[in-house]
């Protein structure tokens, strides 16, 4: 997969090269310092994976995510960041990002998540799911638990998104978590697990 590579810390854009070299199926094909460089390399070379530092100079990680999804600049988005605040993760999916890791883990989770977004699922760090986790829910969140109890009632993720408010994108980012949070393949094998749990009723 070709990636394009931006973070405004040269020694740690050194090491992300030299980590994702190493790999077969990664293609590092540009690397940038700044908002507007980071647009100009995904303008010339389209890649499968934007991997993009939220702090750099240059337009902020909002506009940059809206525009590599209006002109549809690469094939996903996955953000390098300090910020464990969960909302903040949120409202990036909802604008468009595949794929949210923590700086402190990246060397252990980056692999993991690139190849995840490339196969179509989202990637979220195991910190800022641990941040989202009230206590004695399974780690759900409300809002992971709003999707089960109506996806359990048999309703779709367009039907879900509507009745919640939010995209149909938002709805299966929530679906990947509770999925990884209660160690299943599927959407039908996280409602069923988390009857038998007690976590949710019909």
């Amino acid at each position: 997969m070709k990636l394009v590579l931006a973070d405004d810390h040269p020694i740690f854009l050194a090491g992300l090269e030299r980590l994702l070299g190493s790999e077969p199926d990664f293609d590092v094909v540009a690397r940038t310092s700044d908002g507007d460089a980071l647009l100009e390399a995904l303008r010339l070379h389209r890649p499968d994976i934007a991997l993009i530092d939220l702090s750099m100079p240059g337009p902020g990680p909002e506009a940059i995510i809206s525009t590599i999804e209006a002109e549809g600049l690469a094939g996903a988005v996955v953000a390098l960041t300090m910020h464990l605040e969960p909302g903040y993760a949120e409202k990036l999916f909802r604008l468009g990002l595949n794929g949210y890791v923590v700086k402190e883990s990246a060397f252990d989770e980056l692999r993991t998540a690139l190849r995840a977004v490339h196969g179509g699922d989202s990637f979220i760090s195991a910190a800022v799911l641990a941040a989202s986790a009230p206590p004695g829910s399974f780690e759900l969140t409300e809002r992971e638990l709003s999707c089960l109890k109506l996806a359990a009632e048999g309703l779709t993720s367009k039907m879900i998104g509507r009745e919640l408010d939010v995209t149909e994108r938002t709805v299966r980012f929530h679906f990947s978590n509770i999925c990884r949070k209660l160690d299943v393949q599927r959407r039908t094998e996280a409602i069923a697990a988390a009857l038998r749990a007690g976590i949710i009723q019909l």
